[in-house]
């Protein structure tokens, strides 16, 4: 784990292999000060990136319904589901995260930016933004 500052919180970060990840890694940031403090948030990324597929599928569909228009269909359709791969997660001591979602192309969102969606610690999304 190296010293991290995100959105001027001192953190860890580090990285897990993972084949559902962008480029079979994924970054991980711990919101932790230290490494002992960071340790249960590092379990917790394990667990997260071991359904790692399950949990972007769930963020997905989650976007979808969030931003869909009233003549678009009620569920995704398969090429935006295929369309993006988890890049990094950001786990807080709360146990919720944040998982940001590398789009292939511009396509879905405009070159430069991402959507990253939010998870309660029961793995249930609960909002979503867009990073650049």
């Amino acid at each position: 784990m190296q010293p991290y500052i995100h959105d001027n919180l001192p953190a860890q970060e580090t990285w897990l292999d993972c084949a559902t990840a962008d480029g079979g890694r994924l970054r991980v940031v711990l919101l932790a000060a230290d490494p002992l403090a960071a340790a249960p948030l590092l379990a917790r990324a394990r667990s997260i990136a071991q359904a790692l597929a399950r949990r972007r599928d769930a963020a997905l569909h989650f976007l979808w319904q969030a931003g869909r228009d009233s003549g678009d269909p009620e569920d995704p359709p398969t090429t935006f589901l295929e369309h993006f791969t988890p890049s990094d997660l950001i786990v807080a001591a709360d146990a919720g995260y944040v998982l940001h979602l590398a789009p292939r192309d511009a396509t879905w969102f405009m070159d430069g930016y991402w959507p990253a969606v939010r998870f309660a610690a029961d793995d249930r999304p609960t909002d979503w933004f867009c990073e650049s």
